[in-house]
């Protein structure tokens, strides 16, 4: 397998799990996602958050560009 494809086909999997995680949240009652527990983010919603900060990071990284989203999006907007 090249380079490349390897890439690509690691690309193509990080899209699917989070897309996979993100339509399974959506179709879950809204009040959880807010929940503190006991883990390495305290709610799923801060979860989404660093979710979104890294896929920020590699894009600005990929792109040259400075990407910048607000701190605390709606969960709409979130998704």
């Amino acid at each position: 397998m090249t380079s490349y494809n390897l890439i690509l086909q690691s690309l193509k999997y990080h899209q699917w799990a989070n897309s996979s995680i993100v339509d399974w949240l959506k179709n879950q009652p809204r009040g959880p996602q807010d929940l503190e527990v006991s883990s390495s983010f305290p709610s799923i919603r801060k979860t989404l958050h660093h979710m979104l900060e890294a896929e920020k990071y590699y894009l600005s990284i990929l792109s040259g560009l400075e990407v910048d989203y607000p701190e605390n999006l709606p969960l709409d907007d979130l998704w």
